[in-house]
């Protein structure tokens, strides 16, 4: 729309960043790979800032950088279609989009930003094959979480990255050299006193955490992932799938029990 502002990153380049989306934007938004002859390589900071209107938003190939802040409180956002482009998706991002239910990180992704999910709907969440860090606070407070998918590739979990998912169920891992992680990481809020001889008296219950063959004792005795009672050993997928989803549709839900049934 005519409302919709860009602004010029590189001349020479010929590349710009969609800085400016109005509050009344409705439905689903297709960013486009260019415009007027300049590619659309970032999404600039705020840029869809209180559109909460917006339902989904496809992201072009084009595009490597999701700036702060970029969807912050779009409550009415339930799917993003990211591109294998995006290498960041910035600080605060998708905060507060607490439609947004189900998400696939792909794996061109470095980094996802401080709180980037924070307070969002999510009750999936998939980590593709090839991000490097999730930063602190992440997907905090994700209060419908269920499932998470980790890939091998990550090497840092910033502290209280989960915290605050009180209806997790499953953590499917795929590090076969787990990083230390702080003990509030995966804190749940749903804990049992064990007494167990670390003396920290503490083990998170109500979630399992699968891990890859071979490596149960390693997350033993691994800070942060030993808060987890129940730990076990992955049957050797040649993909990350969420356990229990007989259906194959990213969710663990009543339509397995339907599947399951048939």
């Amino acid at each position: 729309g005519d409302d919709v502002h860009f602004k010029y990153v590189d001349g020479n380049n010929k590349t710009c960043e969609l800085y400016y989306v109005p509050q009344t934007a409705k439905g689903e938004f297709v960013i486009p790979k260019a415009v007027n002859g300049y590619s659309i390589v970032s999404i600039g900071e705020r840029a869809f800032l209180d559109c909460t209107e917006l339902t989904a938003v496809t992201i072009p190939e084009t595009t490597t950088t999701i700036g702060n802040y970029a969807f912050y409180g779009c409550t009415g956002l339930t799917t993003v279609n990211f591109s294998e482009s995006v290498a960041e998706i910035g600080e605060f991002a998708f905060y507060g989009c607490s439609g947004l239910k189900n998400v696939k990180i792909p794996g061109s992704v470095k980094t996802i930003g401080l709180a980037a999910f924070r307070l969002s709907g999510l009750v999936s969440l998939t980590i593709g094959e090839g991000v490097k860090e999730v930063d602190r606070r992440a997907f905090q407070d994700c209060y419908n979480m269920e499932n998470i998918v980790l890939p091998s590739s990550l090497e840092k979990i910033g502290y209280d990255a989960f915290r605050g998912c009180i209806n997790l169920n499953s953590v499917n891992s795929y590090l076969e050299e787990p990083i230390p992680l702080g003990d509030t990481t995966f804190d749940t809020e749903k804990k049992q006193n064990t007494g167990n001889k670390r003396g920290e008296n503490w083990k998170w219950t109500s979630a399992t955490l699968y891990v890859p063959k071979g490596c149960k004792e390693k997350y033993e005795s691994t800070s942060g992932w030993w808060l987890f009672q129940n730990i076990v050993e992955m049957n050797d997928d040649p993909e990350p799938t969420l356990r229990g989803d007989v259906n194959g549709d990213g969710t663990v839900n009543g339509t397995d029990l339907v599947a399951l049934a048939s």
